[in-house]
């Protein structure tokens, strides 16, 4: 991701772009990537913005990797392959699929040793991740010491995750005993009942416009938005998305007290 940053910076006046005003915005997994970035050193300078769309680096606790956990997950991937650190040079020989599948093996053994759950599970395990190793990664990025004077978009969906099992529940019913629906199916359906609506046009055009305008001016402001403050510890400022766009103050306080008690325990 680096390498492409830097690529941007070198090609992205060809496209009529301006190098000192790149933003990244990702959502879930790619929203967690952003905010990465954010806290990597040598990220610095390749792009100016970002935007989180219902990501997250942390689940209930700081989740990346350490140094001595990445080690040992190295250590073990080493092993299931059959080789050790005298040998480690084979590693440039070994078939992909046999890499992946020992590097997969290594995550659960090495989640399993050191007693980490995998993040939305109740089972032991790691999965594929950045390693806060100090250097390229100084830190966890859910303290984001390193980011602070970078001009951060971050929000969430009000239900996230709650309708899942409905949606999942009325796939079952309707099809053979098959584990998923394709792509396509799913955006048909979906946009059938809940995206073809008035009221969802406006407002995806009302994000989509202050999405814009925060990567263009650093202020997220749209047609029908009411003044969006930028959030501080004192103001809590945060907008809502409805039918009817709103800014309100401290509204999660409540909600992140007992996150944050939860995490203490």
């Amino acid at each position: 991701m680096i390498d492409a940053l830097t690529w941007i910076q070198k090609n992205i006046r060809a496209f009529g772009g301006n190098p000192q005003n790149v933003t990244i915005f990702g959502e879930s997994g790619g929203g967690a990537k952003v905010l990465t970035l954010m806290d990597t050193p040598r990220a610095k300078g390749l792009f100016e913005k970002g935007i989180v769309e219902s990501g997250a680096t942390e689940t209930m606790g700081e989740t990346f990797m350490t140094s001595e956990v990445s080690r040992r997950v190295a250590e073990l991937t080493l092993k299931n392959l059959g080789l050790d650190a005298s040998t480690v040079e084979k590693l440039q020989t070994v078939p992909y699929a046999d890499l992946v599948a020992a590097y997969d093996k290594a995550l659960q053994q090495a989640g399993e040793e050191f007693k980490i759950v995998r993040p939305l599970s109740t089972e032991y395990g790691l999965m594929w991740e950045p390693v806060v190793d100090g250097s390229f990664l100084p830190e966890q990025p859910v303290r984001m010491t390193g980011s602070r004077d970078i001009p951060l978009l971050i929000g969430n969906n009000r239900t996230e995750w709650e309708s899942f099992p409905e949606i999942m529940n009325a796939a079952r019913s309707q099809y053979d005993n098959k584990n998923t629906w394709s792509d396509t199916e799913i955006d048909k359906k979906l946009t059938e009942k809940y995206g073809a609506r008035k009221d969802a046009k406006k407002l995806e055009t009302e994000m989509s416009q202050a999405w814009f305008n925060f990567a263009r001016t650093g202020t997220p402001s749209a047609k029908g938005l009411p003044k969006w403050e930028p959030f501080t510890e004192e103001s809590g400022a945060v907008m809502i998305f409805d039918q009817q766009p709103r800014l309100v103050h401290h509204h999660d306080d409540k909600l992140l007290e007992l996150v944050t008690a939860a995490r203490k325990k």
